[in-house]
């Protein structure tokens, strides 16, 4: 499995940085909206866990 990478768009951001991420975001209330996609992308699957 290959992992995700999120790079945050925040005042010490490095363009080269953020070229490499899979996704980019400008705060965390994105990354709260990009958790699903990410979690369907991987294939994560709850197994009994309590949510």
């Amino acid at each position: 499995m290959r992992l995700i990478s999120v790079g945050c768009h925040f005042d010490f951001a490095r363009e080269e940085e953020l070229a490499e991420a899979d996704y980019v975001i400008k705060n965390f209330e994105e990354l709260k909206e990009l958790l699903p996609t990410i979690v369907e992308r991987i294939g994560f699957k709850n197994r009994g866990r309590a949510e």
